[in-house]
């Protein structure tokens, strides 16, 4: 007799674990997409929630904003500090005559050191691609009217080390650089 109530509760436990395990599935994918109408500061918040859940959902959702024109940048910097490795194409779209190719590099260089055996080929080919080097100046996109003769020189910074990153990546597959 307790045995077979025993039974019947392991049954119904493993029913409703089940249940709730798929309640958890579909409202942890509708609530991705709806956090993909959130700002990145709020996602940025919520990826130091204590719920695992949350912190999941508001990077799947930084995930979603990579390709948006104004919130891409940052979203791709904080995925990049997470070791996200989707963050690599669009870091590598940044890394251009514009005012953050420095902070660009830092972060794809410490994402390759950390994730970078999770790179796709095409990621780490795209990196190599990028010039040996890159003039920018910090004062490029600036709205303010400076005069010509105060006006930073421009700045050349290096992509070898990034570059070096992906090639010793490839080698180590056994792939050509």
């Amino acid at each position: 007799m307790l045995s077979q109530v025993l039974g019947r509760l392991r049954h119904w436990l493993g029913v409703h674990k089940a249940r709730l395990a798929t309640q958890q599935r579909t409202s942890f994918g509708s609530d991705v997409h709806k956090a993909a109408g959130v700002s990145v500061n709020q996602l940025i918040l919520q990826l130091q929630d204590k719920n695992f859940f949350t912190r999941r959902m508001a990077e799947r959702a930084l995930e979603k904003k990579l390709n948006h024109p104004w919130d891409g940048w940052r979203a791709a910097l904080t995925l990049a500090r997470l070791g996200n490795v989707l963050a690599i194409r669009p870091l590598v779209t940044f890394i251009k005559p514009y005012n953050n190719t420095q902070e660009a590099l830092k972060a794809l260089e410490a994402l390759l050191e950390h994730a970078g055996s999770s790179a796709t080929l095409n990621d780490l080919r795209a990196v190599l691609a990028l010039p040996d080097s890159v003039t920018y100046n910090p004062m490029w996109g600036c709205n303010i009217e400076i005069p010509p003769d105060i006006w930073p020189p421009d700045e050349i910074t290096s992509c070898q080390a990034v570059k070096n990153l992906a090639r010793q990546e490839l080698l180590r597959r056994g792939l050509e650089a």
